[in-house]
C-alpha cells in the first residue's frame, strides 16, 4: 500500500512549481500592459510590450495545463492580466497617438473594453468545454496587438471603426485556431503566415503588427474551422 503513495508526494511539489509558474506568467502579463499603460516614450515600445504579453500568454496556458488544469483563483486572474494586458494597455496607447478630441475613438474604445471583458469572463466559463485547440471568438492577445497596430498605422477616425470590427470579432462565436492547433492540422498554413508577417515586418515593424494581426483576425472567416 505505499508504493503508489510515495509518487503522489512527490508530485504535489510539481504540481505547485507548475501553479506557480502559471501564475507568475500571468502576473508578468499585467505587468506588462501596466508598462505600457504608464509608457510615455516611443509608441513602437509601447506596443511592443503588448506584444510581448502575448507571446508570455502562450506559455500562460501550456504552463496551467502541466499544473493539471485552470482553477478559479487562476481563471480570475488571468481575466485581469489579459484584460489589462490585450484592453486597457491597447486603448491607452490609441489614445496617445488621437488628435485632442477623439470622442468617436473613445466611444469605440469603451465599447472595446466592455467586449475584452465579456470575452475573457465567458472564456473562463467555457474553459472546460471548448474544443481541444480552439477559442471561440478573436482571442484577446490577437485582438490587444490588433488595436495596437491600427493605432500605429492608421488615422484615428479609421481606428476608431476598425475597433469596433475588433470588438464584434472577440464576443464573435466563431472558432479560432490555437498556434497547436495549426501545427497539427494546417502547418503549411501556419508556416506561409510566420514567413510573410516575417517579411512584412523587416520592411516596416508598423505594418508586421498590422499584417500579422488582421491575418489571425480574419483566417478562420477565410478558412473556416471545422469542430
Amino acid at each position: 500500500m505505499n508504493v503508489p503513495e510515495r509518487p503522489l508526494q512527490l508530485a504535489r511539489p510539481r504540481v505547485a512549481a507548475w501553479r506557480w509558474a502559471a501564475n507568475g506568467a500571468t502576473l508578468c502579463i499585467a505587468g506588462l500592459g501596466l508598462l505600457a499603460v504608464g509608457w510615455r516614450g516611443s509608441s513602437v515600445v509601447a506596443a511592443g510590450l503588448i506584444v510581448l504579453a502575448a507571446l508570455v500568454d502562450g506559455a500562460d496556458g501550456a504552463l496551467a495545463r502541466r499544473a493539471g488544469g485552470p482553477t478559479r483563483a487562476g481563471a480570475a486572474l488571468d481575466i485581469v492580466g489579459d484584460f489589462t494586458a490585450f484592453g486597457v494597455a491597447p486603448a491607452a496607447l490609441s489614445l496617445t497617438r488621437a488628435p485632442a478630441h477623439p470622442w468617436p475613438l473613445v466611444m469605440a474604445l469603451g465599447l472595446f473594453l466592455a467586449a475584452a471583458l465579456a470575452r475573457l469572463i465567458r472564456s473562463a466559463s467555457l474553459v472546460l468545454s471548448k474544443p481541444a485547440g480552439l477559442y471561440v471568438g478573436l482571442p484577446m492577445p490577437t485582438a490587444g496587438c490588433l488595436v495596437a497596430g491600427l493605432a500605429l498605422s492608421l488615422p484615428a477616425a479609421w481606428v476608431a471603426a476598425a475597433v469596433l470590427v475588433t470588438s464584434a470579432l472577440a464576443i464573435s462565436r466563431r472558432p479560432y485556431p490555437s498556434v497547436p492547433w495549426l501545427w497539427q492540422r494546417r502547418r503549411a498554413s501556419l508556416f506561409i503566415f510566420l514567413a510573410l508577417t516575417a517579411a512584412v515586418a523587416v520592411w516596416s515593424p508598423h505594418a508586421g503588427l498590422l499584417f500579422g494581426a488582421v491575418a489571425c483576425a480574419g483566417y478562420p472567416w477565410v478558412q473556416p474551422i471545422t469542430v
